[in-house]
């Protein structure tokens, strides 16, 4: 049996031809699926598991909320909502335990048409609920075909809201910048897509040509991303050094970024919270080590694992988890995630990070081996 997959950290990240022996071919999506998660899981999986009757069952009772299985329409769906142009609502989420968490709404998209705000919980889209489910299977349940309407419940304190919006195009772009305060170079990075690393690139350039002395790196609430992306941005701050390591059962991979003909070298403070995630954690993880930045911000959050995407024979595709990832020098990621240099709680961390870039001694001492608390 042939299998395509695509390697995976967040939403997706590199890809790769898998091949299985045609002796290894399953018939039903269920055999494919004990066949892969027997045989590739991340972990041993038990047979009282594996005996599950449906694919749903199987995932629920694994517990692994980064492995799910998509019909061939969720899927095209999902893959839809990872690129610039993108039919959905427009929102960037988080997921709770209720469901999807909106942390930022896109002005002029079809979400803020539906008067969806900053803080809701959306709880039910078009009768599925959303609690208990992963992030990929939630995005796919929020985009859908041009002109198609989707049905939403939200809750907004205490307050319970059904309305339905229509999907529309929308362009969003990955990286963004600006001059702050006329010398220091503002980049914010939502995603790692295909194209952000050009995007970045131009950024750069763009503010080297108006002569900012120092970097404010924005990524909070970006959820990850293609890991060559991630790799070759990560190389303006730390070259070709080593980036990652990827193992399980004790057998380790290591990555390293990708070297760019521009270097930044000017003092460069990293924005982070805990909706930091997957790609996010790796470049600020591989900054904090090489001490080429200050992480300024919140605990990220913890996604330290790898996934593949398996098309099935079947039709269908799941996407399991396979490896962990860790910091250059071997710390675990997973459940943890990368703790800031300077710990901004309840204040404003993007006023901390230019008090840091306006002040070089402060900033030297915050990128030794102490770290500040502010309030």
């Amino acid at each position: 049996m042939k299998y395509k997959i695509w390697l995976t950290i967040g939403l997706a990240l590199m890809s790769l031809l898998f091949l299985c022996p045609a002796s290894f071919a399953r018939e039903t999506a269920m055999e494919e699926i004990r066949f892969l998660l027997k045989n590739y899981y991340v972990t041993a999986v038990s047979e009282d598991i594996l005996n599950s009757p449906t694919p749903g069952e199987l995932i629920d009772r694994l517990g692994d909320r980064h492995t799910g299985y998509f019909t061939a329409d969720e899927y095209s769906r999902l893959i839809n909502s990872q690129y610039n142009k993108k039919v959905d609502l427009g929102i960037n989420i988080g997921i709770v335990p209720e469901g999807a968490l909106v942390l930022s709404v896109l002005n002029g998209s079809p979400g803020e048409e539906a008067h969806i705000k900053q803080g809701d919980i959306i709880v039910e889209v078009s009768g599925s609920t959303l609690k208990g489910l992963g992030e990929e299977k939630v995005r796919s349940l929020l985009c859908g075909e041009e002109g198609s309407v989707i049905e939403f419940t939200l809750k907004r304190n205490n307050e319970t809201i059904t309305s339905s919006v229509t999907c529309k195009p929308i362009e969003i772009p990955t990286v963004t910048g600006e001059v702050l305060d006329g010398h220091i170079g503002y980049i914010d990075i939502n995603f790692f897509g295909r194209e952000s690393p050009d995007l970045f690139e131009r950024l750069v350039e763009n503010l080297q040509d108006k002569r900012v002395d120092s970097w404010i790196i924005d990524l909070r609430d970006n959820p990850g991303g293609y890991l060559t992306s991630t790799l070759k941005i990560a190389g303006y701050f730390i070259g070709d050094n080593l980036t990652l390591l990827t193992g399980k059962n004790g057998v380790y991979t290591g990555y390293r970024a990708e070297k760019q003909g521009i270097v930044i070298n000017q003092p460069v403070v990293f924005l982070i919270n805990n909706n930091s995630a997957s790609g996010a954690e790796i470049i600020s993880a591989a900054v904090k080590y090489y001490k080429k930045a200050v992480l300024v911000g919140t605990n990220t959050h913890g996604k330290g694992t790898v996934q593949n995407i398996f098309h099935l024979k079947s039709g269908g595709y799941l996407k399991m988890t396979m490896y962990e990832f860790y910091t250059p020098d071997g710390a675990a990621i997973n459940g943890i995630g990368i703790a800031p240099d300077i710990e901004v709680n309840n204040g404003d961390s993007m006023l901390t990070a230019k008090s840091l870039v306006n002040n070089l001694k402060e900033y030297q001492f915050a990128l030794g081996d102490y770290k500040l608390t502010r309030l």
